[in-house]
């Protein structure tokens, strides 16, 4: 790859630079050149920085209860940070596409029962607990065709 001037690695190359759009070294495996990320426009109305938000919410916690013991501060301040973390950063994407809504009752009954039904198995390995632990298939199935539903 080297030697056709390829980079292998589209991401390991510096972005953000003009100049390397007609640079022959720099150009992806199919030829095509670099994309770069257009610049975001700045937000017409500025919000308070992280920090600011959490001085203010911890100096109003102090304000309202100077006697408090250093347990109850220490589990305020953590509180503070949490929910300004929460406000700023928002909730946390999944990373793996096919984890589901943990806040989902369908798939969380689907799961309990499925749980319910290995457990049995488990616990007193008859016949009848094969023949209802064989029955989770159609659970499993169920959960597969309500994640493709939800991926299209």
């Amino acid at each position: 790859l080297a030697a056709a001037e390829l980079c292998s690695r589209p991401e390991a190359r510096s972005t953000g630079r003009a100049g390397n759009q007609g640079d022959p070294r720099c150009r992806c495996l199919d030829g095509s050149p670099p994309r770069h990320l257009p610049d975001e426009p700045p937000n017409s109305t500025p919000t308070k920085a992280p920090n600011n938000q959490i001085t203010e919410k911890h100096e109003n916690l102090h304000a309202s209860d100077n006697n408090a013991t250093v347990e109850t501060r220490l589990y305020e301040m953590r509180n503070v940070i949490q929910s300004t973390a929460l406000e700023v950063l928002g909730r946390a994407r999944r990373q793996h596409q096919d984890w589901f809504d943990d806040n989902d009752a369908d798939i969380s009954n689907f799961l309990a029962e499925k749980n319910g039904l290995h457990k049995a198995y488990m616990d007193l390995r008859t016949d009848a607990t094969k023949a209802a632990f064989r029955c989770c298939r159609l659970v499993q199935q169920r959960l597969l065709e309500m994640q493709d539903t939800r991926m299209v």
